[in-house]
């Protein structure tokens, strides 16, 4: 490790580290006293919530782990409803939407999509022991449902010994109620809700536990369904809160004991949810769509460029996310230790479908065109560049505009299927161990979903469309991966203080891709399938001292990787090279002569695009050599990151005042990035989409603490505050981004050296606040609670520079609840979301459209549990 930067961060980590150590010091030295006069005491003022974080059932505050955890009551509190509401109750956690199938999470300041060409998820979603996400498939998380969990846990930083492969940030699992053998219970929850300047909407909840045979069998089935009022409108075509959200699903549980040591327990689950319309708007003015005149006259500044939009698209513009899960858990409860095997298989279907710019559209009216002639063709020329300076007529001309409309997005398709067993120690012993073996086969595909509409006078050529272009209905990429996994974790007592924890765990994925998953005519290059496969041994070396009762330090390290892959287009590149090779009388190629005049690059020395021969292409090179460097570039490896992290979690005074406290550092090396081939291979053109790589370059770090407080003065009052801080940079995107930078006229000096840039959203701070008093109300119980999110500014994208900046905001929540008071069968609210109305610019997706949080949102809510 040799960057300067990350030398100079040590004494940082070290000084707060070493206070941190000091304060937990004079807290366990003079909090003896306090131990023995509680220890008659056993009330707990803070709800203690135990977690399987360790693959054993743990206090949190005795879990040597940084994690974030929401309990069941907290959600129903806040009235939590999916990920995004559950991620401002968590510091450290950040949540960026998209829409309901693409969304990237941020853990410590890693996240998905931190460097252009992202290819593995950094991140991992469980829904109890089965995975909702893939590693293949980053940014293209679902939002889920928070109905019926018995607590959602977020794991920190590198998960390689508990998660595996991916979990480099960290791991979301939502941890579902389970059925009660002994308790007949229903529960119903439903809420009218208006949005400022919007529509209206409902949600409907219902969960019934049925006692089948006492002891023995029981059941717990629940239906959930929630209509969101839209907020969005497009003027221009008189359509208004256009964003409506539904979300359907339902989960059944089965729970059998037919003896003592034997539980088993199945469970199939089925969650949709669609937005109809996009979920964007206009970066210029909030929750609106403006027109393209409208909107230069509104933002001079901002890029005014909508497409128009696609007459009777067969996939209309939104998002909808659909996703089934078949569970099936054994346990048994040996002599020595507790065993379980885990099987689970999921299936997940998501689109994602929204207008384009007007950038996009006239040049993928080119492109499709031009693919069309290559298919009718066969001339290579057509493939690069659009085919502008072909010397023969094409099927169709290319400088018509044959398109009169056009929206675009992906549509993924997700499969996983997971085995695992596992042994948990059950001995009073000093050691406490865990042994396990993993199995997990995914494979995701991504499709491209264009929809278009044509000119009445190119009507005609819709079916050719479809069925010979690749741009339109054939770019399809399939994403796979095989890990099988041993790993092994101990826990032992060195004496009743001090405890010593590791762990180790053997990886071996294998990844596979099929570029070629549609029968298309007009695929050019080698054979576009293949695999490759990594093993890898991530580690977890732990110290955790217990001075006290309710008292906790520990120092961690630990790691967690990412597999490699494939740079699909250099396939391309060599078909490419081979094709100028059989029609090149020289040993040598010269870009700038021998692409003329059968390939469109000879447009560099005829007056095309680029006006003189640009950097890389004027020099003379031996065809083996280029050979030899694009195959080279075929692979890439994965990237790995390392943790080093001093943590401590403390109750005080009769657990009236919870504090858990983290510093951490993370060093992400071997990132893969995107930027440009080496120049002395680029055959094709400058450094663009054709010559730009995923390459093992990059380098980037994480530095940052959190903490948590929670503190209840008086029975009737509780006050919570969270905060998280993160130094999330990127200070090495590699020789690939400082190539691709010194092609743009636009770029820096300093932007060609690679300077330090913020990884994209992850912001610098966050903070969470919250406030909740209780008083009577006649014969029941009044409670009325302030919830209070804020979040620095991020940037949405990154490559050799930030861009798309998304500036820091404000969201607060308040709600007033009247109960039953004494067993809580019922509950009443009213709610306000969004309290100040707020304009909240969550993300930038372009210079043209955002993503907005919704206004003001009124709303009244009934829970009434069956006993």
């Amino acid at each position: 490790m040799n960057n300067p930067q990350l030398r100079a961060r040590r004494p940082w980590f070290r000084c707060i580290g070493a206070g941190l150590a000091t304060a937990m010091t004079v807290v366990a030295t003079t909090g003896a006293t306090e131990e023995a006069n509680e220890a008659d005491d056993d009330d707990d003022h803070i709800e203690e919530i135990v977690v399987t974080a360790t693959y054993r059932e743990t206090a949190e505050l005795d879990t040597p782990v940084s994690m974030g955890t929401v309990s069941g009551d907290l959600i129903e509190e806040t009235g939590a409803l999916d990920f995004n509401d559950i991620a401002h109750l968590v510091s450290g956690l950040s949540y960026s939407g998209q829409n309901e199938s693409e969304n990237a999470i941020s853990i410590r300041g890693v996240s998905d999509g931190s460097v252009r060409g992202e290819s593995y998820s950094v991140t991992s979603v469980y829904y109890d022991d089965a995975p909702v996400s893939g590693v293949t498939s980053p940014g293209r998380h679902g939002s889920g449902t928070a109905f019926d969990m018995e607590r959602v846990e977020v794991l920190m930083g590198p998960q390689g010994v508990l998660g595996g492969a991916g979990n480099i940030a960290g791991l979301v699992r939502f941890v579902t109620k389970k059925p009660e053998l002994n308790a007949w219970r229903a529960k119903v929850q439903t809420n009218f809700q208006s949005i400022n300047s919007g529509g209206k909407g409902y949600r409907i909840d219902a969960m019934v536990n049925v006692p089948v045979v006492e002891d023995t069998l029981a059941l717990r089935v629940l239906a959930f369904t929630t209509d969101t009022p839209g907020w969005i409108d497009r003027p221009e075509f008189d359509d208004y809160d256009r964003n409506t959200k539904e979300i359907r699903g339902g989960r059944i549980t089965g729970k059998w004991a037919p003896t003592d040591e034997l539980r088993l327990r199945a469970s199939w689950a089925n969650s949709r949810s669609h937005v109809v319309g996009d979920a964007r708007a206009s970066t210029a003015v909030p929750h609106t769509y403006l027109s393209n005149e409208e909107c230069k006259i509104a933002a001079p500044s901002e890029r005014c460029d909508f497409a128009p939009e696609p007459v009777d698209a067969d996939t209309p513009p939104g998002s909808f996310d659909d996703t089934d899960q078949l569970s099936v858990t054994v346990e048994y409860e040996l002599p020595f230790a507790d065993f379980l095997s885990s099987t689970s298989t999921t299936k997940r279907e998501g689109v994602a479908v929204f207008w384009d710019r007007l950038w996009s559209y006239v040049n993928r009216d080119n492109q499709i065109s031009a693919d069309l002639n290559y298919a009718k063709t066969g001339d290579i020329c057509w493939r690069i560049l659009d085919g502008r300076n072909c010397t023969e007529p094409g099927f169709v001309t290319v400088s018509d505009q044959h398109f009169n409309g056009i929206a675009q997005g992906s549509r993924i398709f997700f499969d996983a299927d997971v085995q695992e067993f596992r042994l948990t120690s059950n001995q009073e012993s000093r050691l406490n161990w865990v042994a396990g073996t993993f199995y997990k086969k995914e494979q995701s595909v991504i499709q491209r979903e264009v929809q278009f509409s044509l000119f009445p006078e190119f009507a005609h050529l819709r079916e050719d469309y479809l069925t010979q272009t690749r741009a339109v209905d054939g770019d399809n990429t399939l994403n796979g991966s095989t890990e099988r996994a041993v790993y092994a974790t101990a826990d032992y007592a060195v004496t009743d203080s001090l405890e010593v924890n590791l762990g180790v765990r053997w990886n071996e994925v294998e990844v596979h891709w099929d570029l070629n998953t549609r029968e298309v005519v007009n695929s050019f290059g080698s054979n576009q399938r293949g695999d490759t496969s990594v093993e890898e041994i991530t580690p977890r070396i732990g110290l955790t001292w217990r001075p006290m009762d309710r008292l906790m330090v520990y120092a961690v390290y630990s790691t967690g990787f990412r597999p490699g892959g494939v740079n699909s287009n250099m396939y391309t590149e060599l078909g490419i090279l081979d094709y100028i090779q059989n029609n090149d009388p020289t040993p040598s190629v010269y870009t700038c002569d021998d692409f003329t005049p059968n390939l469109v690059v000879g447009s560099l020395s005829a007056g095309g695009q680029f006006r003189t021969c640009p950097i890389g292409l004027e020099e003379t090179r031996n065809y083996d050599d280029v050979r030899a460097g694009l195959t080279d570039h075929l692979y890439f490896a994965g990237d790995t990151i390392e943790n080093l992290e001093i943590g401590t979690k403390l109750s005080l005074f009769d657990n009236r005042l919870r504090v858990i406290a983290t510093v951490y550092q993370m060093d992400w090396q071997d990132i893969i990035v995107a930027g440009c081939l080496p120049d002395e291979i680029i055959i094709t053109r400058p450094c663009i989409s054709g010559s730009s790589v995923r390459a093992n370059a990059g380098h980037a770090y994480s530095d940052g603490w959190t903490l948590d407080i929670a503190w209840t003065p008086t029975d009737s009052l509780l006050l919570s505050a969270g905060y998280a801080y993160s130094e999330s940079l990127i200070d090495d995107n590699g020789p690939p981004n400082r190539r691709y930078a010194r092609q743009h006229r636009d770029a820096t000096e300093a932007q060609i050296a690679c300077e330090c840039i913020p990884i994209p959203n992850s912001p610098e701070w966050t903070w969470n606040a919250a406030a909740a008093y209780s008083f009577p109300v006649g014969p029941f119980q009044g409670e009325v609670r302030v919830d209070w999110f804020a979040s620095a500014k991020s940037w949405s994208r990154a490559f050799y520079r930030n861009i798309h900046l998304n500036e820091d905001y404000e969201l607060g929540n308040a709600r007033f609840t009247v109960r039953e008071p004494v067993d809580n069968r019922w509950r009443a609210s009213v709610f306000v979301k969004n309290l100040r109305n707020e304009d909240v610019n969550l993300r930038k997706d372009s210079g043209s459209f955002s993503m907005w949080a919704p206004p003001r949102t009124l709303g009244v809510e009934l829970i009434y549990e069956f006993m």
